[in-house]
């Protein structure tokens, strides 16, 4: 099974996760797939160090959208 994620600022939501040893696959040069991140799923421990390092990045690079 594989999911696509979009967000804005995937390049960076994947480095660094990719810096952190969690394997996920930009696509964003991809045709359709402008700020798009490809995961696969995996094991369940592998799962949850996905979901959570993702949130924290996300949130990293999403704070300039939000507005308090």
């Amino acid at each position: 099974l594989c999911i696509r994620v979009q967000v804005p600022n995937a390049y960076d939501i994947y480095r660094e996760m990719a810096e952190e040893g969690v394997v996920a696959r930009y696509r964003g040069k991809d045709l359709h797939c402008d700020d798009c991140i490809r995961l696969t799923i995996g094991k369940p421990h592998e799962n949850d160090t996905f979901l959570d390092k993702f949130k924290t990045k996300a949130e990293k690079f999403l704070s300039k959208y939000t507005t308090a």
